[in-house]
């Protein structure tokens, strides 16, 4: 390294570099920061490896300003983006921002935006301002600890780094570097700007490692496999990482196909084929795997070949159940699980007379909503065994207010019924017969009845009685064996009961978690369930697990969509379901999360609400201390210290 220094050219090279390092050099120098201090800014973003020191060493200058030269000219640390020029603006005063909030302001530079956020402790960060998800406001959301989360569907990062901590993002926040001085906060941003996009920024993964024998595969190419994938690249994996997927497109948003039925693949496509090549994994799809032995630890697919791993996941998800009833192999007899199966849905309905959905839930009512609304059929009717339609999960009360809702949108309901047969000529259906007899008459049926785990194919695990993978609370099904998603029956920490989770935040979460096991870190599957629906205008958050429960208590008014109901079992709150209530659901989950939620007798007695929840979670809620570089575990809100 010396003998190279010494050479002339090289060394005139970095010393002019060196010179012309002083705008930067008070971005990340002598300044007092909030949020993060300027060693610790520039270290996250180049590393300061111990070759720099030594090169600055050697020159003369500081560590501090060959880190921040190699800042300026170096193209993607820490996934962020990449511009050889940084410009340092002014944000706010200091006075301006009170402990615990956030602001999105801007930012002087083509229009663009950050977000602020000062935390309880006082130190300030800036972050990109939407998220990846849906591209929601994060300044609408709410801030806890040192995790933000988004408005709209849950999903939480971690202020200092940006990075995803929970679902339903799979993408970042971007971070940008402040600093305090006289009172007012700075940025400092790439002289473009911001990124304002909603599209996020992708963690830093590893590159593969032709020398590195292991192998990990993935079986199940949606979501959780995409995640999965993604993270063991993130936590360091170098080995061969193989994806699996039945269906021959790349990870799509699933979970849009019953309430889009137009959606295409370019509108729903999570990661395209380069992006995977670019990530070092290999995408097997239009692959089915007929076989996965848990003790010989091999992978056989339906063309014969096997793999063996190391390491491997299961994905594969659910199923839809086509309930059998005479007539339910007709052609126009649908489940939705699919692409496939979403565009069969508009051909067949696309202005349909009539539409029969079987099944009152989450997948039938939001057909019935996308059936109705988008595709404009004439009359949709609904068919379902509970009283009202929501029933088993939320109760009969949300349930006959959802109904009511749609009903004022010509949605038809047939509650308290069973289906007896399907009726048709020339391989279609024409006409339900109800269990009393009753017939109406159908252009198409589509079956939303719930799924089972697609684990037929797995061999020496234990299983539950449905079908479903018993997990410890890492994830691990065996020796080298994981399970994620729709298939994993794993302890809930919260109650401690084993439980399966059909939600794509969760099918997400447990991927991430299983992932991180797999790549060599410890880490168990802490995390609130949630799920969202949205129809005509109204969305119901759900945070929790609440298969049973003793009775429910309300805040608010359910028939004016407006409320929170909390689910209760042996006098505490397991679940909650809100409408209309900003930042209810993010908060109620951070309630569970933490251990804060009251209980019931606190709730019913008037001495608690959803008001001194959200207090006591923003003021009680620990600060981050976020794992260091290097640790083997990644500090309660993700692992910033890993500086990805």
């Amino acid at each position: 390294l010396t003998t190279m220094l010494l050479q002339r050219p090289l060394l005139s090279t970095v010393v002019r570099a060196a010179k012309h390092s002083q705008r930067v050099l008070r971005a990340f120098g002598s300044t007092s920061r909030h949020g993060g201090s300027s060693s610790f800014a520039a270290r996250r973003h180049v590393g300061m490896p111990t070759a720099s020191a030594a090169v600055a060493a050697m020159l003369g200058t500081s560590a501090m300003a060959f880190s921040a030269v190699s800042l300026a000219n170096s193209s993607q640390s820490n996934g962020q983006k990449d511009s050889s020029a940084r410009v340092e603006v002014k944000l706010c005063l200091v006075e301006e921002l009170e402990p615990g909030e956030m602001k999105e302001l801007p930012t002087g530079l083509n229009e663009s935006n950050v977000l602020l956020v000062r935390n309880n402790d006082g130190q300030f960060y800036a972050l990109s301002p939407k998220c990846p998800h849906f591209g929601a406001p994060m300044a609408k959301g709410a801030l806890v600890g040192n995790r933000v989360l988004c408005p709209w569907h849950n999903a939480s990062f971690n202020v200092v780094s940006g990075n995803v901590v929970d679902a339903p993002s799979i993408d970042s926040l971007t971070s940008y570097p402040v600093s305090v001085r006289d009172g007012i906060v700075y940025a400092t941003l790439p002289s473009e700007g911001a990124d304002n996009s909603s599209k996020g920024r992708k963690r830093r993964m590893v590159a593969r490692d032709p020398l590195d024998p292991r192998t990990c595969v993935i079986v199940g190419a949606g979501t959780a496999g995409l995640v999965a994938a993604e993270t063991l690249r993130q936590e360091g994996f170098t080995g061969r990482v193989v994806l699996i997927g039945k269906e021959s497109q790349e990870p799509y948003d699933r979970i849009i196909l019953s309430k889009n039925f137009s959606a295409t693949i370019d509108k729903l496509r999570l990661r395209s084929s380069q992006d995977l090549e670019d990530a070092g994994i290999e995408f097997l799809g239009g692959k089915e795997v007929t076989e996965i032995d848990g003790l010989m630890k091999s992978v056989r697919l339906s063309d014969g070949t096997s793999i063996k791993y190391d390491n491997a996941l299961i994905a594969s998800g659910g199923k839809p159940i086509k309930v059998p009833i005479p007539g339910a192999d007709m052609s126009n007899v649908f489940t939705i699980r699919t692409l496939a199966d979403s565009a069969g849905i508009k051909q067949a309905c696309d202005g349909a007379k009539s539409v029969v959905v079987v099944g009152s839930s989450f997948i039938g009512m939001e057909a019935a909503f996308a059936l109705k609304k988008a595709l404009k059929v004439d009359q949709v009717h609904v068919v379902g065994m509970e009283n009202q339609p929501f029933e088993r999960v939320l109760g009969e009360k949300i349930g006959s207010a959802m109904r009511s809702l749609h009903e004022k949108n010509g949605v038809s309901f047939h509650m308290g019924a069973s289906v007896k047969s399907f009726e048709g000529s020339d391989g279609k259906v024409s006409k339900v017969i109800l269990g009393d007899g009753q017939a109406i008459a159908t252009d198409a049926v589509v079956m939303g009845t719930g799924v089972v785990p697609v684990t037929g194919f797995v061999k020496n695990v234990n299983k539950a009685p449905d079908g479903s993978i018993l997990t410890d609370p890492f994830l691990r099904a065996g020796p080298g064996l994981y399970a994620a998603g729709d298939v994993a029956k794993f302890p809930y920490w919260l109650t401690g009961e084993h439980i399966r989770v059909e939600h794509w935040q969760m099918a997400q979460q447990s991927a991430r978690v299983a992932a991180k096991n797999m790549a060599g870190r410890s880490s168990t599957l802490q995390t609130t369930p949630y799920f969202w629906t949205a129809q005509w205008g109204k969305k119901i958050n759900y945070c929790g697990h609440a298969t049973n429960y003793d009775n429910i208590h309300f805040e608010g008014n359910v028939e004016d969509f407006k409320f929170l109901a909390y689910y209760l079992r042996n006098g505490a709150v397991v679940a909650v379901a809100s409408m209309g209530i900003p930042n209810a659901a993010p908060i109620t989950a951070e309630a569970l999360r933490l251990g804060m939620m009251p209980t019931g007798s606190e709730l019913k007695a008037g001495t608690a609400n959803f008001a001194s929840i959200s207090a006591s979670v923003k003021k009680a809620a620990p600060t981050c201390k976020s794992a260091a570089p290097g640790s083997k575990t990644g500090g309660c809100c993700g692992g910033a210290g890993a500086a990805n």
